[in-house]
């Protein structure tokens, strides 16, 4: 009688007390996921407080000028208009302000010939210009562009003659620049 006591208590933890027991561990993992999961959000949040209180600490104007510099939309038309604005004030006919959307979209960039690694931070696009005058003003349109808030690369420039001989200082530029938005 006693085996069969045995035998039967067995059976019974095999079949009734053991299923049960690996769900109990199937969900105290599922648990301790979760538990783990949360403590990881709480520290998210701690993050993102802090980086808010940071982000608050920067006076507006200068959130402003952040945006001017690497804004995260390329308006294509504000652009043109700021690089007619810089070449009037400096005496140079802009003539045209080309944009290509295809530039963006690259993953591998090159400046001087060097592979430069795309960046999951921005996008680079690239603006070409078109714009007549003298080289002085056209040297004062370049020193406008660098002190722009605005970041931009100038990759190339070309220039040529208008070929008359009583205006020699009259001068065709074609000049390629980078400039750079925030991705999404």
């Amino acid at each position: 009688m006693p085996a069969l006591l045995i035998i039967v208590s067995i059976g019974s933890f095999i079949m009734l007390t053991n299923p049960i027991y690996g769900e109990v561990k199937v969900l105290q993992e599922e648990q301790s996921a979760f538990d783990n999961a949360l403590a990881n959000s709480l520290e998210l949040q701690t993050v993102r407080d802090v980086l808010i209180g940071k982000y608050n600490q920067f006076s507006s104007q200068n959130v402003e000028r952040l945006d001017q510099m690497i804004p995260d939309s390329v308006d294509n038309i504000k652009l043109a208009i700021e690089i007619q604005q810089i070449g009037e004030a400096k005496g140079l006919s802009v003539e045209s302000v080309q944009y290509d959307p295809k530039t963006g979209q690259d993953s591998q960039k090159t400046l001087g010939g060097d592979a430069v690694s795309s960046n999951n931070l921005f996008e680079v696009f690239e603006l070409e210009i078109i714009a007549k005058g003298s080289y002085e003003n056209f040297i004062g349109f370049l020193g406008d562009i660098e002190k722009s808030l605005r970041i931009v690369d100038i990759v190339n420039i070309e220039f040529s003659s208008e070929g008359s001989l009583l205006d020699v200082n009259s001068y065709t530029y074609n000049i390629i620049i980078k400039t750079y938005r925030l991705r999404d």
